[in-house]
Parts: structure tokens; sequence; C-alpha cells
């Protein structure tokens, strides 16, 4: 079964979005060219969907900072359509939110298909 944040990564990619801002209770929300605009067809998500998204993306000492400190940076890469694509995240538990920005690409030859 593939990662929900792996979906919503890929459709905020083809949308050509910088972030993605994820919040429960709320619609996942993209940046495009400076604006933001809520994903039309997805669902509010709850706090243990985001929740289990962040962690997702978490190494177990950034998730023991996180349930320490209440936030947490870290990055994100994953393999789509021949591309290596890097995400840096900002997540915080008082809102819990988390934002992955500089939606970058960059093609690598090293890198193993999940």
């Amino acid at each position: 079964m593939p990662n929900r944040i792996d979906d919503l990564l890929r459709m905020a990619m083809s949308f050509g979005a910088s972030d993605l801002h994820l919040r429960a209770g709320s619609v996942p929300i993209i940046r495009v060219h400076g604006e933001l605009r809520p994903v039309s067809g997805v669902n509010r998500l709850d706090q243990e969907e985001t929740l289990e998204m962040a962690f997702s993306m978490m190494s177990n000492r950034q998730k023991l900072h996180f349930r320490k400190n209440e936030w947490c940076r870290a990055s994100y890469g994953r393999y789509y359509q021949k591309l290596v694509s890097s995400f840096k995240l900002s997540i915080r538990l008082k809102q819990l939110m988390f934002i992955s920005n500089k939606i970058t690409k960059g093609v690598s030859t090293s890198f193993q298909k999940a």
C-alpha cells in the first residue's frame, strides 16, 4: 500500500508547487507561484493521519526529538519517475502541522528505486 504522504507530494509536484502544507483538521494546501491553494478532491486530515504521515518521514532520532521538543526539522527523499525528489520538512506539534517546502527535483543514477 503506498504511503499517503508520497501521493500528496507527487500531487504537489504535478502542480509545480513549492510547498505542501498539512494540518490536522484541514485539507492539504499547496503553494504555486506564491499563491496558497487548497487541494481539491482530498478530505480533511485528522490528527492521527497527520501525525502518522509526519512520523513516516522521520528517523527514530527525529521522532524522539519531536516528542521531547514538540517540533522537528527533517528532510525526506523519494524516487519519482526517474528523478530523485527531496523535501525539507518543518513539523510542529502545537499546530500538528507540517510543511514540506523547497520541493526540488534532481537526476541521480545511484539512487535505488524504493
